[in-house]
C-alpha cells in the first residue's frame, strides 16, 4: 500500500479538483489534436496538484503526463514535469524521480526558482535512495539559486546535517554558518538548532565553545530552548570524555520538563550507551526501556533500539538473579533481630522517600497557587485536601440544620474516624514489617538458592565471554562461581573457560591447564587441550 492511503483527504483539494475537471469539460478547445485554449494547461496543472496534495499520486501523474503530451509547448510544461517527479518521489520510486529531475535540470529551460525546487527535490530523492554523497551537490545548487531566506536557511541546515553524517565536520561547521549569517531573517528555532549543531562539531574541550554554550544557557531569548541546549552541551562534553558533567547536562535537559518526546529518547539512549560502556547492563536496560516509551513504534529507530534491548534480556536476568539470591542467602543466615533491623531500615527509607516526594509536590503546588491567586477554589489540590480534612473531622454526615452542634453525631464521628485511622495504618502493606519478613525463605531453601545462583554466575560469565567479549567481567563471574563451592557439573567447563580467557597470560593459562589435566584427565576439556582436533 502506498503512503497515500494514510493521508486524510482535504475537502478544499476535492473542490479544486472538481473545479479543474469542470473547466476542462466546459472550456476545452481541442481542435485537430491541438489545444486552442491556453487556460486548459492551468486547469490540468491545478488538477494534478490537487490530487497530489490529497495523496492520489497515480492520478496526479496521469494529469501531469496528459499536460506534457498534449501541451508540451506551454510554459507550464516544465512545472508539470517537476510535479510529476515529486509524485514519483512520493510513491517511493526514488531512482525514477532522480532520473526525471536530472533530465529537467539539463534541459536549460528552468527559471532560477524552478531550478532551486528541482535541485532540492533531487537531493531528497538521492537521500532516500541512500546516495548521501551525491546529494550534497544538489543541496549546494538549491542553496545557491534559492531567493527565499527561509528556504536557503533550511537547505544550508540540511547540508550541514548531511556533512555530519558523512563525517565532514569542517564542512558541516561552514554550512551551519550559512544559516547563522541569515540571523533575524530566520525563525529563532532554526537559528538556535544551527548554532547548537555547529558548536557540537567543534574540537573537544575548546574554551570558546564551552563559553558559547554557557552564554546560550544564560540567554533570556533562548530560555524556551534550554532543554535542547543542555542536551547538545552534554553531547559535546562526551566528545571530550567528560562523562560526569555530560550526564549532569543530560539530566538537566530532562529536568526542564521538555515536551519533546524525540529529544527525551535521544537523552535516554545516550544515558543507556554510557551505562553499556560502564558494563552496567541492568541500568542500561532501564534507560533503553525509557527510550522506547518516547519513540513511535513504526519507526526504524524503535526497531533498532528494541533489538538492542533484547540482547540485554539474558544478562540482566542473570545479574538480577545473582543480586537477589545473594541478598536472600545473607538474610537467611541472619538472626531474627538482625532481619527485623534490615526490614525496619528499608521501611524508614520508603517513608523518607515518600515525604521528600510530597514536599516536592507541595513546593510545586505553592508556585501554581501564587499564579492562580489566593482564593480557595482556584486550586483543585486545595479543594481535595479540604474535603479530606472535613471527612476526617466530621465524617460523611447528612446535610441538616445545626449539623455541627449535634453531640451524638460528633461522638459517632470521633469513634468512626479513629477506627478508620487504625484501619488505614493496617491497610498499607509496604510499611508493615511482616510483609517482608514472611517473604524471607526458610533455611531449607538455602541449597536451592545456591544452585540458582551458581547457574546465574555460570551463564553470566559465559555471556560476558562470548556475547559481550568483556574478559574482566567474565573472569570475575567465573571466579565467584568457583568460590561458591558449586556443583560438580559446573567445575570442568568453568576451568576450561578460565583457561581460554587467559590466552594473553601464558603463566595464568598454564595454571588452569594443569588443573584441568590433573583433576579431570578423562573429560572432553582435557582432550581438547591436548589435541584440538580430538572431538572434531
Amino acid at each position: 500500500a502506498y503512503a497515500s492511503e494514510e493521508i486524510t483527504k482535504n475537502e478544499f483539494f476535492d473542490r479544486a479538483q472538481d473545479k479543474a475537471v469542470l473547466t476542462v469539460q466546459k472550456h476545452s478547445m481541442l481542435i485537430k489534436g491541438e489545444q486552442r485554449n491556453n487556460e486548459i494547461a492551468k486547469a490540468y496543472l491545478l488538477l494534478g496538484k490537487a490530487r497530489y496534495y490529497n495523496g492520489k499520486y497515480l492520478q496526479a501523474i496521469e494529469a501531469f503526463t496528459y499536460l506534457l503530451k498534449n501541451m508540451s509547448g506551454d510554459d507550464l510544461a516544465v512545472e508539470a514535469e517537476l510535479w510529476r517527479s515529486k509524485s514519483y518521489l512520493a510513491l517511493e520510486q526514488y531512482e525514477r524521480a532522480a532520473r526525471e529531475l536530472i533530465n529537467i535540470a539539463y534541459s536549460g529551460s528552468l527559471t532560477s526558482e524552478q531550478y532551486a525546487v528541482s535541485q532540492a527535490a533531487l537531493a531528497d530523492a538521492l537521500l532516500k535512495a541512500e546516495k548521501d554523497s551525491l546529494a550534497t551537490e544538489s543541496l549546494r545548487n538549491a542553496f545557491a539559486t534559492e531567493k527565499s531566506a527561509y528556504k536557503r536557511g533550511r537547505y544550508a541546515y540540511l547540508l550541514g546535517q548531511l556533512f555530519e553524517d558523512l563525517n565532514y565536520a569542517d564542512s558541516a561547521i561552514v554550512a551551519y554558518q550559512y544559516v547563522l549569517d541569515l540571523n533575524r531573517r530566520l525563525p529563532r528555532e532554526l537559528w538556535i538548532h544551527a548554532r547548537l549543531a555547529q558548536l557540537k562539531n567543534n574540537t573537544p574541550k575548546d574554551e570558546e565553545t564551552l563559553k558559547a554554550y554557557k552564554r546560550l544557557l544564560r540567554s533570556d531569548e533562548d530560555r524556551r530552548f534550554r532543554d535542547k541546549i543542555h542536551y547538545f552541551y552534554g553531547t559535546y562534553l562526551l566528545k571530550g570524555a567528560d562523562t560526569i558533567n555530560a550526564e549532569s547536562e543530560l539530566n538537566a535537559s530532562l529536568q526542564n520538563k521538555t515536551n519533546d518526546a524525540y529529544l527525551k529518547s535521544l537523552i535516554y539512549e545516550q544515558l543507556a550507551l554510557n551505562r553499556l560502556d560502564q558494563v552496567a547492563f541492568v541500568k542500561a536496560g532501564a534507560y533503553l526501556d525509557s527510550t522506547l516509551q518516547n519513540l513511535a513504534k513504526e519507526t526504524r529507530r524503535y526497531r533498532k533500539v528494541t533489538r538492542q534491548r533484547k540482547k540485554l534480556d539474558d544478562i540482566i536476568n542473570y545479574e538480577k538473579t545473582i543480586t537477589e539470591t545473594d541478598s536472600l542467602l545473607l538474610l537467611i543466615d541472619m538472626p531474627e533481630d538482625s532481619q527485623k533491623a534490615v526490614v525496619d531500615a528499608y521501611i524508614k527509607k520508603i517513608i523518607s522517600d515518600k515525604e521528600k516526594a510530597e514536599a516536592g509536590s507541595k513546593e510545586g503546588t505553592g508556585g501554581s497557587i501564587a499564579m492562580l491567586g489566593d482564593f480557595y477554589f482556584y486550586n483543585s489540590r486545595q479543594v481535595a485536601n479540604g474535603k479530606l480534612r472535613f471527612n476526617q473531622n466530621w465524617a460523611n454526615i447528612e446535610l441538616a440544620d445545626n449539623w455541627k452542634y449535634s453531640p451524638k453525631k460528633s461522638i459517632a464521628v470521633e469513634e468512626e474516624t479513629s477506627e478508620i485511622e487504625v484501619t488505614d495504618e493496617g491497610l498499607d502493606p509496604a510499611l508493615d514489617p511482616t510483609t517482608y519478613l514472611t517473604q524471607i525463605p526458610p533455611p531449607e531453601a538455602r541449597d536451592s538458592l545456591r544452585l540458582l545462583q551458581n547457574e546465574a554466575y555460570f551463564q553470566a560469565g559465559l555471556a560476558y565471554k562470548e556475547q559481550f567479549l568483556i574478559k574482566a567481567f567474565a573472569i570475575d563471574r567465573f571466579n565467584s562461581l568457583m568460590a561458591a563451592n558449586p556443583a560438580m557439573r559446573y567445575i570442568p567447563p568453568t576451568l576450561y573457560h578460565m583457561y581460554e580467557l587467559y590466552d594473553d597470560n601464558p603463566t595464568e593459562q598454564l595454571k588452569w591447564r594443569s588443573r584441568i589435566l590433573a583433576e579431570y584427565p578423562e573429560s572432553d576439556y582435557a582432550k581438547i587441550i591436548q589435541n584440538p582436533e580430538a572431538l572434531a
